[in-house]
Protein backbone atom coordinates (compact mmCIF):
# COMPACT_ATOMS: atom_id res chain seq x y z
CA UNK A 1 0.00 0.00 0.00
CA UNK A 2 1.24 3.32 -1.25
CA UNK A 3 1.65 6.33 0.89
CA UNK A 4 -1.01 8.12 -1.32
CA UNK A 5 -3.59 5.39 -0.46
CA UNK A 6 -3.11 5.71 2.96
CA UNK A 7 -3.51 9.37 2.99
CA UNK A 8 -6.73 9.07 0.50
CA UNK A 9 -8.23 6.40 3.31
CA UNK A 10 -7.04 8.53 5.61
CA UNK A 11 -8.66 11.69 4.29
CA UNK A 12 -12.18 9.98 3.77
CA UNK A 13 -12.65 8.58 6.94
CA UNK A 14 -11.80 11.81 8.36
CA UNK A 15 -14.59 13.13 5.72
CA UNK A 16 -17.43 10.78 6.73
CA UNK A 17 -16.29 11.45 10.53
CA UNK A 18 -17.15 15.19 10.22
CA UNK A 19 -20.50 14.46 7.98
CA UNK A 20 -21.72 12.46 10.56
CA UNK A 21 -21.48 14.52 13.60
CA UNK A 22 -21.48 18.31 11.88
CA UNK A 23 -22.15 20.90 14.44
CA UNK A 24 -23.73 18.22 17.19
CA UNK A 25 -22.14 18.00 20.25
CA UNK A 26 -21.89 14.88 22.42
CA UNK A 27 -24.91 15.55 24.76
CA UNK A 28 -22.53 14.95 28.06
CA UNK A 29 -20.00 17.16 26.63
CA UNK A 30 -22.87 19.90 25.96
CA UNK A 31 -24.15 19.45 29.37
CA UNK A 32 -20.96 20.06 31.07
CA UNK A 33 -19.85 23.40 29.09
CA UNK A 34 -23.28 24.65 29.94
CA UNK A 35 -22.88 24.05 33.50
CA UNK A 36 -19.07 25.13 33.71
CA UNK A 37 -20.49 28.58 32.01
CA UNK A 38 -23.11 28.73 34.42
CA UNK A 39 -20.54 28.41 36.91
CA UNK A 40 -18.53 30.69 35.46
CA UNK A 41 -21.42 33.25 35.26
CA UNK A 42 -21.75 32.68 39.23
CA UNK A 43 -18.04 33.51 39.58
CA UNK A 44 -18.45 36.81 37.55
CA UNK A 45 -21.20 37.80 40.05
CA UNK A 46 -19.75 36.99 43.21
CA UNK A 47 -16.30 38.95 41.58
CA UNK A 48 -18.42 41.90 40.86
CA UNK A 49 -20.09 41.83 44.55
CA UNK A 50 -16.87 41.89 45.90
CA UNK A 51 -15.42 44.23 44.47
CA UNK A 52 -18.85 46.66 44.89
CA UNK A 53 -19.34 46.05 48.06
CA UNK A 54 -15.66 45.94 49.46
CA UNK A 55 -15.76 44.17 52.43
CA UNK A 56 -12.16 43.85 53.22
CA UNK A 57 -10.94 47.51 51.18
CA UNK A 58 -9.61 45.97 48.08
CA UNK A 59 -11.50 48.28 45.45
CA UNK A 60 -9.18 51.25 46.67
CA UNK A 61 -6.03 48.50 46.98
CA UNK A 62 -6.53 47.81 43.40
CA UNK A 63 -7.33 51.52 41.85
CA UNK A 64 -4.07 52.71 43.44
CA UNK A 65 -2.07 49.86 41.93
CA UNK A 66 0.01 50.44 38.33
CA UNK A 67 -1.16 46.91 38.12
CA UNK A 68 -4.85 47.15 38.59
CA UNK A 69 -6.10 45.92 35.30
CA UNK A 70 -4.09 42.05 35.68
CA UNK A 71 -5.28 42.17 39.35
CA UNK A 72 -8.86 42.57 37.95
CA UNK A 73 -8.07 39.98 35.75
CA UNK A 74 -6.66 37.46 37.85
CA UNK A 75 -9.42 37.83 40.28
CA UNK A 76 -12.14 37.39 37.44
CA UNK A 77 -9.89 34.55 35.92
CA UNK A 78 -9.60 32.97 39.55
CA UNK A 79 -13.38 33.20 40.04
CA UNK A 80 -14.70 32.07 36.85
CA UNK A 81 -12.59 28.75 37.13
CA UNK A 82 -13.43 27.75 40.31
CA UNK A 83 -16.98 28.47 40.37
CA UNK A 84 -17.11 27.03 37.16
CA UNK A 85 -15.41 24.11 37.78
CA UNK A 86 -17.72 23.46 41.46
CA UNK A 87 -20.89 24.40 39.47
CA UNK A 88 -19.82 21.64 36.93
CA UNK A 89 -18.71 18.89 38.64
CA UNK A 90 -22.00 19.29 41.29
CA UNK A 91 -23.72 19.13 37.80
CA UNK A 92 -21.81 15.91 37.01
CA UNK A 93 -22.03 14.13 40.43
CA UNK A 94 -25.89 15.07 41.01
CA UNK A 95 -27.21 14.43 37.64
CA UNK A 96 -30.68 14.47 38.97
CA UNK A 97 -30.40 17.25 41.33
CA UNK A 98 -29.58 16.90 45.12
CA UNK A 99 -31.40 14.62 47.71
CA UNK A 100 -33.74 11.46 46.87
CA UNK A 101 -35.96 11.30 44.49
CA UNK A 102 -38.30 8.30 45.82
CA UNK A 103 -38.30 8.31 49.20
CA UNK A 104 -37.55 5.02 50.26
CA UNK A 105 -34.21 4.15 52.06
CA UNK A 106 -30.56 3.44 50.42
CA UNK A 107 -29.99 0.21 50.33
CA UNK A 108 -26.73 0.41 51.42
CA UNK A 109 -24.10 3.98 52.46
CA UNK A 110 -24.56 6.35 54.89
CA UNK A 111 -28.50 5.90 55.16
CA UNK A 112 -29.02 2.67 55.72
CA UNK A 113 -29.57 0.80 59.28
CA UNK A 114 -26.04 -0.88 59.77
CA UNK A 115 -25.03 -2.69 63.08
CA UNK A 116 -21.37 -2.35 63.18
CA UNK A 117 -19.64 -6.06 63.86
CA UNK A 118 -16.41 -6.67 66.37
CA UNK A 119 -13.94 -8.64 65.00
CA UNK A 120 -11.67 -10.54 67.45
CA UNK A 121 -8.04 -11.36 66.37
CA UNK A 122 -5.22 -13.39 68.07
CA UNK A 123 -2.27 -11.97 68.50
CA UNK A 124 0.98 -12.21 70.62
CA UNK A 125 0.80 -10.89 74.09
CA UNK A 126 3.38 -8.01 75.05
CA UNK A 127 6.14 -9.07 77.26
CA UNK A 128 6.62 -6.07 80.14
CA UNK A 129 9.87 -5.19 80.54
Amino acid sequence: MSDAEIMSRWRSACAGRAALGAGRLDPLVRYMIVNWALGALAGIVCASALLLIDPFGLTPLLWRSDAALTAILLLYFGFMTTFGGLVCAAAVMFPDGFGPKDHDPPESGFGANVTPQIAYARTAARSRA
